[in-house]
């Protein structure tokens, strides 16, 4: 299901031909229509013959779950080249361009009322803003998320831009809600349109800490898989034979000592749940993964480390550096930040 390979290095450029490809007047990945509506907008790849319609928008996250997508193409929201489709069921040939029209369940207005909060900002100018995110912080709202949200904290700092979703202005990226580390906003529409083209070529450096359990044997490899919705839950995401979305993840050993490693992973695509995926396959799960993790502790650990895994509030996992090239003057850019502490909790107790 997924290849493993030896790169020359962590930094070693390679193809990549994106799943996923937006195909608007402007490259910002969403077009807005109102306050509370916006059409996003899929080519479907090469090899995906024979494809349903309803698979492939809720496989790319056009819209949520397959039975919410299920719902718009019947009602009329759904184009495929050009013309309307109302048949879930439709099949998809490449190089077909599909358009969603999605409208938000509740007004801009009320779901991102801005929040006085905290910010641990790393950067910021007229055109961007560089954000240490903290777990246990969503980016932005959605379903079964709690506010406030870190775009509302943001909002409460400084104006976004308007383009893409409502709910998500100046989002041009994303990390889960229980990973924490940098995060960068996009002020204007210029910086918003720089960001989405960037992130949609894989010219953003985006480097993550991660605890792993098991010793890791080798040194470095790749991971380079299909990414879609599990077949069986849909809230979860696995490496899939068909309907995925080609996904990369390059890592690095750093450090061994009894139950865990201390993995270093760079991204190449930027998938739902990508590195969380990739490390379970690998056979080496992030510690703390609700979701993709081991549901019990192994024996034998020290009491000292298992109060260190107790008090994670989610995976051990840390976006610890962001590099990118700025939208206006052209200069290149780099930010890191330190793993949180009951990461670092972790590490230590293990004899990292």
């Amino acid at each position: 299901m997924f290849a493993m390979a030896n790169p020359a290095a962590m930094d070693a450029a390679t193809a990549v031909i994106p799943f996923r490809r937006f195909l608007c007047p402007d490259p910002g990945g969403a077009v807005a229509m109102s306050s509370s509506s916006y059409v996003r907008h899929f080519e479907v790849p090469g090899g995906s013959d024979g494809l349903r319609l309803d698979r492939f928008l809720a496989d790319c996250g056009a819209a949520g779950s397959r039975e919410r997508v299920r719902s718009l193409i019947k009602n009329g929201s759904v184009t495929v080249n050009g013309g309307l489709v109302y048949k879930p069921s439709h099949l998809l040939q490449p190089g077909d361009v599909t358009s969603i029209q999605i409208i938000e369940d509740t007004p801009a207005g009320s779901a991102l009322k801005p929040v006085e909060a905290p910010l641990d900002i790393r950067f910021e100018d007229s055109e961007l803003l560089v954000v240490n995110k903290p777990r246990g912080l969503a980016v932005h709202p959605g379903a079964g998320t709690k506010s406030p949200t870190l775009v509302q904290m943001v909002l409460a700092h400084t104006e976004l831009s308007p383009v893409g979703a409502p709910s998500r202005p100046g989002v041009v990226h994303r990390i889960d809600k229980d990973t924490s580390g940098l995060l960068v906003f996009a002020k204007t529409e210029r910086a918003h349109h720089f960001f989405a083209s960037r992130f949609a070529e894989h010219a953003i450096d985006r480097i993550y800490d991660g605890v792993v359990w098991g010793a890791v044997g080798q040194a470095r490899g790749t991971i380079e898989s299909s990414l879609g919705r599990h077949p069986a839950h849909r809230t979860r995401f696995a490496s899939v034979r068909q309907g995925g979305r080609r996904a990369v993840t390059h890592w690095k050993r750093v450090a061994v000592r009894g139950p865990v490693s201390h993995l270093r992973f760079k991204l190449e695509t930027g998938r739902t749940h990508q590195i969380r995926v990739h490390a379970a396959e690998l056979g080496h799960p992030l510690v703390g993964d609700p979701v993709y993790g081991w549901k019990r502790l192994p024996e034998g650990l020290s009491g000292q480390f298992q109060r260190a895994v107790q008090a994670l509030r989610g995976q051990a996992l840390h976006a610890g550096v962001l590099g990118f090239t700025h939208p206006v003057t052209g200069e290149g850019l780099r930010f890191e930040t330190p793993m949180p502490e009951d990461m670092l909790e972790v590490l230590q107790s293990a004899g990292i």
